[in-house]
């Protein structure tokens, strides 16, 4: 989901979240680390991930939102 400017959220319904949450990340990370091709340029991507668990880190979606963005600068 696009939330405003450069930032994307991630909703993942997983009953073993946790275990899943880092392999999900790092095939995203492998994923992305290589180059993309526009109009025959050589893009690369970089990100910053923030993860806040439901209900562990809120219930509320903007307080899990935040919490997620806390952890991304942390």
């Amino acid at each position: 989901m696009h939330i405003g400017g450069d930032k994307f959220a991630a909703v993942i319904i997983e009953d073993d979240m946790v275990l899943n949450i880092r392999k999900i990340i790092l095939d995203l990370e492998e994923k992305l680390k290589e180059p993309w091709y526009i109009d025959q340029r050589e893009i690369f991507v970089t990100f910053n991930i923030g993860v806040a668990t439901y209900p562990e880190n809120s219930s509320d979606l903007s307080k899990l939102l935040y919490n997620a963005e806390l952890a991304m600068y942390h």
